[in-house]
């Protein structure tokens, strides 16, 4: 066989077999990644939640929800995410001196993602155990009461158009939040 007449066959040989080495597992190609996601952004799971070590001088304390998946969602792309599949929701606590407890509003929630949509989940405690208040969902750019109602009053931090804004009092914390979208 001339060697333009092996080149050629060989090309049709590769060609009929995708043109190379077959494609690694999708499901293997995750699981590496997912583990090396973790060990850059150093979590032992999947997803973790990073509880504030203590309040800062002005009382606030910052919560982070994190997690790496691959392949990495669209939202994992920007602002407190990475194209490594790494993604984190800060939910920072703010007190507000200037609003008294039955206010509902001495504690707002500034939450700050790369998501459109986020499932926020808080306990609620009056001088008794902690219980489970229903998840509910936000969308990017939310100011409200954890009641469901607008919150239209000036707030004593900044925001960014993006953040989500929780106004509750202290009875309320933060326990769970992830992406929706």
């Amino acid at each position: 066989m001339s060697p333009k007449r092996a080149i050629v066959a060989l090309a049709l040989v590769l060609a009929s077999c995708g043109g190379g080495a077959a494609a690694p597992d999708p499901s293997v190609v995750a699981v590496t990644k997912v583990a090396d996601c973790m060990k850059a952004h150093g979590m032992s799971a999947p997803n973790d939640k990073v509880d504030p070590p203590q309040p800062t001088i002005r009382g606030e304390s910052t919560t982070i929800f994190r997690w790496c998946e691959w392949p990495p969602p669209v939202y994992a792309q920007r602002g407190y995410a990475a194209s490594d599949g790494h993604t984190e929701i800060r939910v920072t606590r703010v007190p507000w001196s200037e609003k008294a407890e039955v206010t509902m509003a001495s504690a707002p929630d500034r939450v700050e993602s790369p998501c459109a949509e986020v499932e926020l989940q808080y306990t609620f405690a009056k001088q008794s155990s902690p219980r489970p208040q229903d998840p509910v969902r936000f969308t990017a750019g939310t100011r409200t009461l954890i009641t469901g109602e607008p919150f239209t009053d000036s707030l004593p931090f900044r925001v960014t158009p993006t953040d989500i804004v929780v106004v509750h009092n202290l009875s309320y914390s933060i326990v769970a939040a992830r992406c929706v979208r």
